[in-house]
């Protein structure tokens, strides 16, 4: 049984249908200026993660006291020293298929007046020598910000390849 396909349609079922009431909720509350700046800080960051050039302009839009989950990998930090060590973006083992591509696109993003959901897609890169690239890099991340614009959780929804997760190949 390939688990990659038999999975992937009950958690893309789930997220879509948490997008969907996330949408309806953008209507009913918060006021349009929160939205706003929620939309427009969810906005920035995702330039800042397709970038990837900017570690510590990717760590300002993080309380010190940012709540992360990763649920693939099922990692969780309660700080920002935690989020640091599992993103690491200072480890030399990344690197873009060239210097101006963008690591992510970015392909909808829903937002209310404090919580923002991205969804997208991760492009090829190098991860220490070896390409990474797979059918489904898909992503889905949702962002909760405070009143200053801060985050202070989110939840990582990233569909890793197999061997990522495991050590194995299920070729």
């Amino acid at each position: 049984m390939d688990l990659t396909t038999t999975k992937a349609p009950v958690l893309s079922g789930i997220l879509m249908l948490a997008l969907l009431m996330l949408a309806s909720a953008c209507t009913e509350k918060g006021t349009p200026a929160l939205q706003q700046q929620t939309e427009r800080q969810a906005t920035a960051y995702f330039q800042t993660f397709s970038q990837r050039t900017d570690w510590e302009k990717l760590l300002s839009f993080y309380r010190d006291d940012v709540q992360f989950t990763d649920t693939n990998m099922r990692y969780r930090a309660k700080s920002i020293g935690g989020f640091k060590a599992f993103y690491n973006w200072p480890d030399p083992g990344f690197e873009k298929m060239s210097p101006d591509q963008a690591h992510l696109e970015l392909e909808s993003l829903v937002a209310n007046d404090s919580i923002a959901v991205g969804r997208g897609h991760f492009n090829p890169f190098y991860w220490h020598g070896k390409l990474q690239e797979w059918d489904d890099a898909s992503f889905t991340i949702w962002l909760y910000f405070d009143q200053q614009g801060k985050i202070y959780k989110q939840y990582d929804f990233i569909t890793y390849p197999v061997e990522l997760l495991t050590g194995e190949s299920w070729e």
